[in-house]
């Protein structure tokens, strides 16, 4: 495959091009809406490109909360392990940038070529475009480095579904998430559900804001009370420790000065963030209101 190359696009620099290939596979083609194709995500999504003899022949794109889409290749050009190669490209740039899973809406016809690199299907099948989909996952290794901004908003969820037995979690802010609580409170209550020694400690800096802009994850603190531990840390722990997720037996994410990171189980890195996350709960209050309301 030495005639064979792919490459990070540039963006906008190479727009034009990777428009190219997607509206003769996705629009003339397979007679997608260009209504659905133009999404307008684009601009923040990381794009490669295929290059078959120097010429552009394929391309595919990695978006922010790490699904991989848009996978096309020129007709001329199928068979020849192009498609393959954009994809292990994505995940690279996907796992580098330190996601703990990725996933695509896989046509269905073409669910077995993902399988056989790794990818799972997870659920059933769906329309999408006029053309029948399904989901498929990718897990990844964890990585001991910093990891970017997306794929520790996108790693909260996937942590919380690999843990064991017990979660920490300090999140200064929970309104900043609150579109990701009901999928995170579904993970965690399965947790708890099939593992009776499971436990789950939950620090956040302000109560106020949480009772009064995610009420319904604050019911469900109140409700599991007895094996979901809730404190209120002070804003002086909040510096040392950073927003903070970590599972025992697989990964640990936290901010601080130096950005974003990640560790794998068993790591002294993340050994570090357990003690200080478990001094911080030391010095942490409990919330009288919350006293209150699990009478």
């Amino acid at each position: 495959m030495s005639d064979i190359r792919v490459v990070r696009a540039m963006w906008p620099e190479d727009e034009a091009k990777l428009h190219a290939i997607r509206h003769q596979v996705f629009v003339k083609e397979q007679g997608v809406d260009e209504r659905i194709e133009w999404d307008g995500q684009d601009a923040k999504c990381v794009h490669v490109l295929a290059y078959h003899h120097n010429e552009l022949v394929g391309t595919g794109r990695l978006m922010p909360n790490g699904k991989i889409g848009r996978m096309a290749v020129l007709k001329a050009s199928r068979g020849l392990g192009i498609g393959a190669l954009l994809l292990k490209a994505l995940v690279e740039v996907g796992h580098h940038a330190g996601f703990l899973s990725l996933y695509l809406h896989a046509q269905a016809q073409a669910a077995g070529f993902y399988a056989k690199l790794g990818f799972n299907v997870d659920g059933e099948s769906y329309q999408e475009a006029g053309i029948e989909h399904v989901t498929m996952r990718l897990s990844l290794p964890p990585r001991d480095s910093a990891i970017t901004p997306s794929a520790f908003a996108s790693n909260r969820l996937t942590i919380i579904q690999c843990a064991r037995r017990e979660i920490y979690v300090f999140e200064p802010d929970f309104s900043l998430i609150v579109s990701e609580l009901a999928d995170m409170m579904s993970a965690m209550t399965t947790l708890l559900r099939n593992n009776p020694r499971s436990e789950i400690f939950v620090l956040s800096l302000n109560s106020t804001a949480l009772i009064e802009r995610c009420p319904e994850f604050f019911t469900w603190l109140q409700r599991l009370n007895s094996r979901v531990h809730y404190r209120v840390a002070t804003e002086a722990d909040a510096s040392e420790l950073g927003a903070m997720w970590l599972s025992t037996g697989f990964a640990v994410q936290g901010k601080h000065s130096k950005g974003l990171a990640m560790a794998p189980a068993a790591s002294p890195a993340l050994e570090t963030q357990l003690q200080a996350y478990k001094r911080v709960w030391q010095r942490s209050e409990t919330d009288k209101r919350f006293r209150r309301l699990m009478i």
